[in-house]
């Protein structure tokens, strides 16, 4: 996973508590499903269950993932970079960051991105486990477990 979607080691893993019902499991399949694109459709016009199904369907080269996904509506844009965010609100929980073994983080910069947490986050280094093809935490660099601030008493 780490050499797909985080720049081969160089980025970060976000770990999350999520409530089971908004986890949708991915589907994997031998054979593309066949999706009926043309001008003959008036905008593309699919059904709901065509798009949800391809939506939540992979390659079944990419079974090994177990890959479950959430949806939710990019509203949010970023007016210095034009990229579009989503504000998890309350239902989704930040629990974990992993740092990349090539990544130039330290512990003490994630921290630092992650600030205040209403919830704990245990933040941690990877590395590359010895003679096996996954990764593992490094013991060299002491995790940290961001705490949330005790609320003032009135």
């Amino acid at each position: 996973m780490w050499a797909h979607y985080a720049e081969q080691h160089t980025g970060v893993a976000l770990g999350f508590d999520i409530p089971d019902e908004l986890a949708n499991k991915v589907d994997y399949m031998d054979k593309k499903i066949q999706v009926p694109f043309g001008a003959h459709l008036a905008n593309h016009d699919l059904s709901a269950e065509l798009l949800t199904q391809v939506r939540k369907t992979k390659a079944a080269d990419w079974e090994y993932e177990h890959e479950y996904r959430i949806e939710a509506r990019l509203a949010i844009c970023d007016p210095a970079t034009g990229l579009y965010y989503s504000d998890f609100g309350p239902q989704i929980q930040l629990r974990e960051v992993i740092i990349g073994y090539r990544c130039s983080w330290t512990v003490a910069t994630a921290r630092d991105f992650v600030g205040k947490v209403d919830q704990p986050v245990r933040i941690c280094k990877a590395r590359p486990a010895f003679g096996l093809f996954e990764m593992v935490e490094q013991q060299q660099v002491k995790p940290i477990t961001l705490k949330p601030n005790p609320r003032p008493k009135s």
